[in-house]
């Protein structure tokens, strides 16, 4: 509010039932969304200079994938996770998670400072899962840095929270990696004991025609894909076309092409295990 006064509103301005109050003390005007950024930007105002969003915070903003029960952008009720500096006065704001640490080189503006996507994922170690951290170490892999700033983050940090369940983590991301789902499909299969199949790698044609297509998942030497099919591909027309050429061109050059839905890694675990298992070994592979 003292920033309003300092711009000549007054105080009757300042309690105008429009405005939204998210913390004690900060105004948004109406016309700002009601959103996960616009939130982040009011607790700016109350936090030291260097702050940083971080945890799930920050991989929401970055648009890494996080939890629906610790996503702060679905869940207002959710606080923000902010880091301060080293030595920097800790604020107590409600709905405002601070803690002092290392913010690394955050990216960003002067107005919203967010740490890395590999400083996000390591500071989910004891708050997720490991394959929720799998899976955000996928994605990271992939659209954050690369495995390589994942690693340079456990070894530069002996007494990192949740560090073992971080490090096995990271034994299990691979890059290339495009979905939440392609991750668990893999884990779902590896841990069942099936070798481990590569991640989005062309398939080509033998008979010099070529890139054919590139599965989600893939035991190349036998000719077995698997591919994911979320809601989207059955909702988007496009999308749909694409998947049926792919499976078609894949299959005229002696593929076999199984699809995996959120059933087949809910409820349908076994049955879908085994049609893959049947596939790889109807084509020949042992392991």
């Amino acid at each position: 509010m003292a920033e309003g006064q300092r711009v000549g509103m007054s105080r009757s301005e300042l309690r105008h039932p429009s405005l939204r109050v998210p913390f004690h003390g900060v105004r948004v005007p109406p016309e700002l969304p009601d959103d996960l950024r616009t939130r982040c930007l009011a607790a700016r105002l109350l936090m030291p200079d260097g702050a940083a969003l971080s945890g799930a915070t920050a991989a929401s903003l970055l648009g890494l994938p996080v939890p629906t029960v610790v996503d702060p952008s679905l869940d207002p009720r959710l606080p923000l996770d902010v880091v301060v500096p080293p030595g920097a006065p800790r604020p107590r704001v409600v709905g405002v998670r601070v803690r002092s640490g290392r913010t690394g080189a955050p990216a960003g503006d002067r107005r919203l400072l967010v740490v890395r996507p590999a400083r996000a994922w390591s500071s989910l170690g004891r708050v997720l899962a490991l394959d929720d951290l799998v899976v955000l170490g996928d994605a990271v892999a992939r659209h954050g840095g690369g495995l390589a700033a994942m690693r340079a983050e456990l070894a530069s940090h002996e007494r990192l929270a949740g560090r073992d369940t971080l490090a096995a983590a990271l034994s299990l991301v691979r890059e290339r990696v495009d979905s939440p789902q392609e991750t668990r499909t893999r884990l779902l299969l590896v841990r069942a004991g099936l070798p481990e199949p590569a991640v989005n790698v062309d398939a080509t044609a033998d008979d010099g025609a070529g890139w054919l297509a590139t599965p989600d998942l893939a035991w190349h030497r036998v000719r077995v894909a698997v591919e994911y099919l979320g809601d989207v591909h059955r909702s988007a027309r496009g999308r749909w076309r694409k998947d049926v050429a792919r499976r078609e061109v894949l299959e005229d050059h002696g593929w076999k092409v199984l699809f995996a839905t959120a059933d087949d890694l809910t409820h349908r675990r076994r049955i879908f295990v085994d049609r893959v298992t049947h596939a790889l070994r109807e084509r020949g592979l042992r392991w």
